[in-house]
């Protein structure tokens, strides 16, 4: 639909499906919701239901929910119907809590919204590139996908699919959550030479959660060790029982090298989403969901985003929790700048203030005034991930004060990406050095982040970010340590021997001597301890330790070792020597010597 250049439609559009304030005839609610929202479902003003309220001796304010007692008795006195039955389907208010019937005639069929899941290197990108006829795995960083990317598809017969390409690495737990979240239809991919895996287990927990209906996709069938029997064996166990053995969920073998298969996934996706019957308004202000944010170099601050219902223009005002924009760019996947964005879409767009929460959704407004007045009328409990780090944040509070501390800095280009990188530096083992996070942000390693991690001593961990101008030099100036990593494993394995530089060398010990003390000499040096020893040897400069009554009484080097007058190297077992140690004269007979051998332990966190 065109966009009416005189004015937005607003949500009241989407209800009456006329611009002009009428009363509803009824209205469908399930739960509390706020008054202003109410006020627009009546086409009222807020003023108008708080006098009434008041009047009722209900003082309320514009920022307060009411239950659904209330607003039946506000909806009695404007002779509104009140209709709480189910069966009715969301349109997404302001506050999530208005209703319209699916049978109203500006409901369209749209797209579905498809996640592919599973483990890393099980072939999910690559399954898109064939779907999309690209490329895409070839460019990933180590191979793997560290994102969570988005695509808008058309295939045969001009049908459209929205693909969520979701990262399989450990690190993206979050990342595939919000893929899940946002899904009609998931595909599991499961590699037919492989079996389930930690992130397969993990998919299939979000599927099941997000209640949508699965595809099983298996693939490499191409490999020589391909056994897909063995998978659908494997995925029945986890209850996910195939159609061809009596149950319902669609298996689909394919090969995304040679093609095999791709139609029938693709048609099978097709069926499921005609059987959903998936549908969603282009009219009214659109909302949805924030996928990605990131700092633009050049532009400012970029969101991708999916959008679910209504649509959004360029020059729209959008209000993602409390963070307020005016759109200035709308483009789409191939980077081509469109003016509008409906139902279904994935689209990038500039023009917030600042980066908005992942995963947080975003409404349009027909004007600041309206989204400030939302804000207010809200109660938003959000941290951002850069907040927590804007002070010092030990990533595990429970470890002792006495531990070595590496502080870090951290800069990633995307939110999601920054979120993965806190993720996996919480997953390494703290009891011996502890990370201290000082400062956590998206955008480029600046020449602040540099000034600031030399005051602190802090190392700069960059992950899929660069550096900007003058930055790096600043870094070599200062003696600070700042690199920039493109795969996150390099960024966690590098970080593990920073911490493990930080560690004193530790040995074991290996017992190489037992000797008594039988009598003790005075010497002008020191006393020395005539000794016979009863197993082993021992060596000049060994390690010894002294133990009487059972206790270790003393832990050094041997110092001298005599026969008789004559300084030797070592004795062995059965002989008689002379021992002296200067930093210890309280020989007492009797006393036992064992001696040790140490050998460098290898270094470990653990």
């Amino acid at each position: 639909m065109s966009r009416r250049k005189s004015k937005h439609y607003s949500q009241n559009d989407i209800i009456s499906h006329e611009v002009e304030l009428n009363l509803p005839e009824e209205i469908t609610v399930t739960d509390a919701m706020a008054i202003i929202d109410l006020a627009r479902l009546l086409n009222k003003t807020e003023t108008e239901l708080i006098k009434f309220l008041f009047l009722q001796s209900i003082p309320v304010t514009i920022n307060e929910s009411i239950d659904i007692s209330t607003i039946k008795l506000i909806c009695a006195h404007y002779n509104v119907q009140v209709n709480t039955e189910d069966g009715k389907r969301t349109v997404k208010s302001k506050s999530d809590a208005y209703y319209i019937d699916d049978s109203r005639e500006h409901l369209e069929k749209r797209a579905p919204v498809v996640a592919i899941l599973g483990h890393v290197d099980h072939g999910k990108t690559s399954l898109l590139d064939k779907v999309r006829s690209s490329n895409v795995a070839a460019d990933e960083a180590g191979g793997i996908t560290q994102g969570l990317r988005a695509y808008n598809v058309t295939v045969p017969s001009d049908n459209k699919i929205v693909f969520l390409d979701t990262p399989g690495h450990e690190a993206f737990t979050q990342m595939r959550s919000r893929g899940a979240l946002i899904m009609d239809i998931a595909i599991l991919v499961v590699a037919a030479d492989d079996s389930i895996r930690p992130q397969t287990l993990e998919a299939i927990q979000h599927i099941k959660e997000a209640k949508v209906p699965m595809i099983v996709a298996i693939t490499k069938i191409d490999k020589q060790d391909a056994n897909v029997e063995k998978i659908k064996e494997k995925i029945a166990e986890q209850g996910i029982i195939p159609e061809d053995w009596g149950g319902d969920t669609m298996i689909v073998p394919l090969s995304a090298l040679t093609g095999e298969n791709i139609s029938v996934l693709l048609d099978s996706i097709l069926l499921l989403a005609d059987i959903q019957n998936l549908q969603s308004s282009s009219l009214g202000n659109g909302n949805g969901i924030i996928i990605e944010a990131q700092i633009d170099k050049n532009k400012g601050v970029a969101a991708t985003v999916l959008v679910q219902q209504g649509t959004i223009h360029r020059g729209d005002i959008i209000l993602a929790d409390t963070i307020i924009g005016k759109i200035k760019i709308i483009t789409d996947e191939s980077n081509t700048t469109i003016a509008t964005a409906g139902p279904s879409t994935i689209a990038k767009i500039w023009g917030f203030s600042e980066i908005p929460l992942v995963g947080s959704s975003f409404s349009i407004f027909n004007s600041e005034k309206e989204a400030k007045a939302q804000i207010k009328d809200q109660e938003i409990h959000i941290q951002l991930i850069t907040k927590p780090f804007k002070s010092s944040t030990i990533l595990d509070r429970s470890l002792k004060k006495e531990l070595k501390v590496l502080n870090l800095v951290i800069k990633s280009t995307a939110q999601g990406a920054l979120e993965a990188v806190i993720y996996m530096l919480k997953q390494i083992p703290q009891k011996k050095v502890a990370l201290q996070v000082l400062s956590a942000g998206v955008g480029e390693i600046t020449e602040t982040d540099v000034a600031f991690a030399s005051t602190t001593k802090a190392l700069i961990l960059g992950f899929d970010t660069t550096f900007a101008p003058g930055a790096k030099q600043a870094a070599n100036r200062l003696n600070v340590f700042a690199h920039e990593y493109q795969v996150i494993y390099d960024l966690i394995e590098n970080l593990e021997q920073k911490m493990c530089d930080l560690l004193d060398p530790e040995y074991n010990k290996n017992e190489i001597g037992f000797a008594v003390v039988k009598n003790t000499f005075p010497l002008a040096k020191g006393k020395v301890a005539g000794c016979y020893v009863e197993s082993g040897k021992l060596v000049h400069n060994c390690s010894i330790a002294v133990v009487r009554e059972n206790k270790t009484i003393y832990e050094g080097k041997l110092d001298s070792l005599k026969r008789v007058k004559d300084d030797v190297e070592e004795i062995s077992s059965g002989n008689e020597c002379g021992v002296l140690i200067k930093d210890f004269q309280d020989w007492e007979k009797n006393d036992s010597i064992q001696a040790f051998e140490l050998s460098l332990k290898k270094i470990s966190l653990t």
